[in-house]
């Protein structure tokens, strides 16, 4: 790291791994870069390095005085604890050592005391014969008691240390050779923190952070039948990985043998693969699909099939996702995988997938909205209003928040007017708009009021981003006046003192836009070569990819964008789009490192989806163009 460094830099960044990796020799290896295998090996090390300096502290303490010195106290017959942890008694033969490990981790996860770094030497040497007594008899004696001993352990292992010590010792792999083959395996991104086997490990602990009394996701914890399917779940989402992608689907069929082999009743086995199989489902579902859309919902629906199935499937993709890195979950994506759930917690209740009462949801949501807005608006003024309302946005917006978008297109009008008294010769009213950037509980929410035009959304994006607002989703809906709302949740603007100012210089900027006073090909070109700004990657680490679908939606084509993350990206997407004059009605962004996934849902000036297929090839064809400046 010195040599490439070109300096004393112990902190091993991102960009050195690779050649780190290539130096030392390593190569890759089948579907595994040699930059993985390197990171395999070298978080093994310094998982031994890290346990030998545990199991010394205390030793080298009571040498200096610092503590004084126990003796090794019982815990039960043939195992004691003293100050470096849990320990073999001595005089016990390998054999009887074998017999009793599985007890003495039992014992580490019921006291929270760690094994010694002797005690794990032990069980390595028992690991081995651990493995050919469980594979003989799997589905019974030995084989089923030990592998039921082990979910035990790993469900009341309230610190994590007996799991840790399972795992650094081999003993889960012993159990689990399929386990074993991605224990030490290390992603090479910024997204995942931790090599599978301790990813897994974190995934666990937070399941057993949900069964206290007082956790957030407790409710949903308490509400789950059999909580060892769901725990089975989480050890085994990712047995998959590392076998060339669909780690989810090959990961099904992986945990589908094991828990055959171990002779598992059929319907727990069901639900176990099927949360393998799904573990990803709710993230990947609240992240880039429009949770309005009854066909959404109602697919979700069909492939879940039970409350008690999507209460498990919450709980795991929480913790997955926690146990991933911190740009795997936020309170906006909790958000959205909340709303998900209640939206199909609430179908699969009434055992009703489909709802087919729209018609009612809007008279209802009208009835809502007149009674809300009386004494705030004149009846007429709202029965107008409701007249010209897309029926969608009735049924996915709640009445608190159309009677706040009434009040802000009441608002519009008054600014429209206003401008055109202060701006002569009929040039007037262009470009007003009117935001709210009001805050929920789960992140900043913009509302923008304004008059349909051609460019709305990419002058929105570029504004955004002109002011280093980083957009999460973005929603419009157009009025048959051509008023239009859009809502974007964003995150804070940089000057969290004085929120108040830039709101104001988004409001000016977004009207110089549409008037043609601001150029924000020219602004953005010029921020992203301040030196005021993140470094801009040199060249384009991955390649984008661009695909549409048609079969996701009934009403709107998805344009499906992956990228290398940077400055206005989101705007040279919309300008893109806009060009190809597509109207934007939905965008979900996901950033995961240093790296998006966009969707949109998109249709074409007629109000339909793009069906040709010459149509559809020129889309991908210019947004790859935006994205690299290439055809």
């Amino acid at each position: 790291l010195h040599l490439l460094a070109r300096r004393k830099r112990d902190v091993f960044h991102f960009e050195f791994q690779e050649r780190t990796a290539s130096l030392m020799g390593y190569e890759d290896k089948g579907p595994s870069p040699a930059v993985e295998l390197f990171l395999g090996d070298l978080l093994r090390r310094m998982s031994d390095v890290e346990s030998l300096r545990r199991t010394l502290w205390p030793a080298l303490a009571a040498a200096l005085g610092v503590e004084e010195e126990s003796p090794p106290r019982p815990m039960e017959d043939g195992v004691e604890s003293g100050p470096e942890g849990l320990a073999f008694s001595p005089g016990l033969s390998p054999e009887k050592r074998r017999d009793k490990l599985m007890r003495l981790f039992r014992l580490s996860a019921e006291h929270g005391l760690p094994p010694t770094y002797e005690t794990k030497k032990q069980a390595r040497a028992a690991a081995d014969d651990i493995a050919e007594r469980v594979a003989a008899s799997p589905d019974s004696g030995f084989g089923r008691r030990t592998f039921e001993d082990m979910l035990d352990i790993l469900m009341r292992d309230a610190q994590g240390t007996a799991s840790a010590a399972m795992l650094e010792t081999g003993l889960l792999g012993a159990i689990l050779p399929e386990f074993k083959r991605v224990a030490d395996l290390a992603l090479f991104d910024v997204y995942h923190v931790h090599p599978v086997g301790r990813h897994t490990l974190e995934a666990l602990d937070r399941l057993r952070m949900a069964a206290r009394s007082g956790h957030p996701f407790h409710a949903a914890y308490a509400r789950v039948r059999d909580p060892k399917r769901l725990f089975l779940g989480a050890l085994l989402h990712d047995i998959g990985k590392g076998l060339g992608g669909g780690h989810a689907e090959k990961g099904a069929r992986i945990a589908e043998d094991i828990l055959a082999r171990f002779g598992l009743d059929p319907d727990a086995a069901a639900d176990v693969v099927f949360l393998v199989r799904n573990h990803l489902l709710p993230a990947y579902t609240a992240a880039s699909r429009d949770l309005s859309d009854r066909d959404v919902l109602d697919r979700c629906a069909r492939r879940v099939g039970t409350v008690d199935r999507l209460d498990m499937l919450l709980l795991l993709t929480w913790a997955d996702s926690e146990a991933t890195g911190p740009s795997a979950w936020s309170s906006w994506k909790e958000g959205l995988v909340r709303e998900l759930h209640g939206k199909l917690r609430a179908m699969l209740g009434s055992e009703s997938y489909m709802d087919a009462h729209d018609a009612h949801k809007m008279l209802t949501a009208r009835d809502k909205v007149r009674a809300l807005a009386r004494g705030a608006f004149d009846p007429q003024e709202v029965e107008d209003r409701l007249e010209q309302t897309p029926p969608r946005y009735l049924i996915a917006t709640a009445p608190e928040d159309i009677v706040r978008h009434l009040g802000m297109l009441r608002e519009l009008d008054a600014a429209i007017a206003e401008d055109k008294k202060m701006v002569p010769r009929g040039r007037g009213g262009r470009g007003v708009a009117v935001l709210d950037p009001a805050r929920p509980d789960n992140g900043r929410r913009v509302t923008v009021a304004a008059k349909k035009a051609p460019r709305l959304f990419t002058t929105l994006a570029g504004v955004l981003a002109l002011h280093d607002i980083n957009i999460h989703s973005a929603e419009a809906w157009a009025w048959e006046d051509d008023a239009a709302i859009h809502v974007f949740r964003v995150s804070d603007p940089p000057d969290t003192l004085f929120p108040d100012e830039t709101w104001a210089r988004v409001r000016r900027a977004v009207k110089y836009a549409q008037t043609g006073k601001l150029s924000l090909d020219y602004r953005l070109a010029r921020k992203r070569r301040s030196v005021l700004s993140p470094a801009q990657p040199q060249a384009l680490k991955t390649a984008p990819e661009v695909k549409t679908d048609n079969n996701a939606s009934a009403r709107f084509t998805l344009l499906e964008i992956s990228a290398d993350d940077r400055i206005g990206l989101l705007y040279d997407i919309a300008r893109a789009m806009a060009e190809l004059s597509l109207e934007v009605r939905l965008a979900k962004i996901s950033t995961a490192g240093d790296r998006v996934r966009d969707v949109f849902y998109v249709r074409d000036q007629a109000g339909e989806k793009i069906t040709d297929t010459a149509h559809l090839e020129e889309i991908r064809a210019a947004v790859k163009h935006a994205l690299t400046g290439d055809a």
